[in-house]
């Protein structure tokens, strides 16, 4: 019988290989969750390689929206003026940025038009005063079509809309007011 162990070390009752590299990457069942769930941690221990690993390799093991899944999983409840939760959006907030400098091709994708809008609906309701929300509503507009004056204002007309929803605000200042 054959085992693996973490140094990639086999041993063989036939007299198998040593130190063949242990395959971290490879897409074994629950290996993208355990990476996932592993990325907050490993950034507030200041493990940036863990992190740059993780978005150069994890889609051996799944896409952008089993990943976010996982993420908005496990940090659904995120309470505010709680100092634990307050670092925990910090992170993310660090984590989603590092994603997109790193690897825009994911973010510049149509197709991941849809997970954009929930990771930005997310941000929305944990980390509204990030910078964070105002890239990502600037991303999904350079995804919508061509952009004209038009558009432009509407997308500012939209962003106020969505905010006056989620702050309950009747008299947000809106675009016009800004000009």
């Amino acid at each position: 019988m054959e085992t693996q162990g973490n140094s990639g070390e086999r041993d063989s009752d036939s007299g198998g290989t040593v130190n063949v590299p242990c395959n971290v990457w490879s897409p074994e069942a629950g290996l993208l969750e355990m990476l996932v769930m592993n990325l907050v941690p490993a950034h507030q221990k200041g493990d940036l390689f863990f992190l740059r690993n993780f978005l150069h390799n994890y889609r051996l093991c799944g896409t952008m929206e089993q990943v976010l899944t996982i993420l908005f999983r496990k940090y659904k409840s995120l309470r505010p003026n709680c100092e634990e939760d307050e670092k925990v959006k910090d992170t993310l907030c660090s984590i989603f940025t590092i994603w997109m400098d790193f690897s825009p091709d994911d973010f510049y994708d149509r197709k991941n038009r849809d997970v954009l809008n929930e990771l930005m609906f997310y941000v929305m309701l944990n980390m509204p005063s990030s910078d964070l929300l105002l890239r990502l509503h600037i991303l999904l507009d350079q995804l919508e079509e061509p952009v004209t004056c038009q558009t432009k204002s509407k997308a500012g007309e939209s962003l106020c809309r969505r905010l006056r929803a989620y702050l309950g605000l009747q008299n947000a200042v809106t675009p016009e007011l800004m000009t």
